[in-house]
């Protein structure tokens, strides 16, 4: 349920490909749950076609009217999402430039955007980062089994902006959540080859108990709970992260991020910190 605190829209690229097509459609289901417009960015024809590496379609219909393509395009996505979602708003907006760049430029503030890993690595990478939250979709979004519903890994230190996107998102889609963090004195985070083997103990530490229930207090309707894990930190969130609907990690988390996109198991949040 949307509150005056959820997100503005949901705004997803797509070039019309197979992979595209799941993270639009991961895109819709999120924005339905939260009960917020999707807005959807739509390369044009030409674009993903030159964008493509396969050149032109020699004679074809997309190179004798690549708009006529477009409306097509547009059209088909927007049945096939309206066919499932039938209260759910839906924009479309078709970009000339395909740049991660131009992407983040059509974010507003209150914005999530949503996108694939090497999209995201590349806005990353850029001079101008995304200032808006990014979720990366997994080339596979699995069945979630529900043991872990929103993942809230913050890294080494609780962020104001992070935690409330994580809370938000789970008062929204009325799941449950779990702070999830790798204790101070854990080895090398993502060498587990020397780390003594044994059982993660998974208990809370006082210093996070007391944030933990500030937010509880904040967000009532949703169910909490705080992990700490401190063996074999990298494969126990991978696994915690097969059974959870969404991760959520600061854009400063950098060993968090890359241990939730090796396992691929879920979409992640990426959350500006400041």
């Amino acid at each position: 349920m949307a509150t005056n605190e959820s997100p503005r829209r949901i705004v997803v690229w797509s070039d019309g490909c197979a992979r595209a097509e799941r993270i639009v459609a991961w895109a819709a289901k999120h924005a339905a749950g939260r009960t917020v417009p999707l807005h959807i960015l739509q390369f044009s024809a030409a674009v993903a076609l030159s964008g493509s590496g396969a050149g032109p379609i020699q004679g074809g219909f997309a190179e004798r009217d690549p708009a006529a393509v477009d409306v097509v395009r547009v059209a088909h996505e927007m049945r096939r999402i309206q066919a499932d979602y039938e209260e759910l708003p839906v924009t479309f907006e078709v970009l000339h430039e395909m740049s991660p760049r131009r992407v983040v430029e059509m974010c507003g503030d209150g914005d999530v955007l949503v996108t694939d890993s090497a999209t995201y690595l590349r806005l990353a990478g850029d001079e101008t980062p995304a200032t808006v939250p990014v979720v990366i979709v997994p080339e596979q979004v699995g069945k979630s089994t529900g043991a872990h519903g929103v993942l809230f890994v913050p890294g080494r230190h609780l962020s104001p902006p992070v935690a409330d996107f994580a809370f938000r998102t789970a008062a929204d889609l009325g799941l449950k959540l779990d702070l999830v963090r790798v204790a101070p004195n854990s080895p090398s985070f993502g060498d587990d080859y020397w780390i003594e083997p044994g059982t993660t103990a998974n208990e809370p530490e006082p210093e996070w108990e007391a944030e933990s229930s500030r937010l509880s207090e904040r967000f009532p309707q949703v169910t909490a709970s705080s992990f700490v894990l401190r063996t074999r930190p990298a494969a126990t969130l991978g696994s915690m992260a097969r059974s959870a609907r969404l991760a959520v990690v600061g854009n400063d988390a950098h060993r968090e991020l890359r241990a939730l996109l090796d396992a691929g198991a879920c979409p992640v949040a990426v959350i500006p910190e400041s």
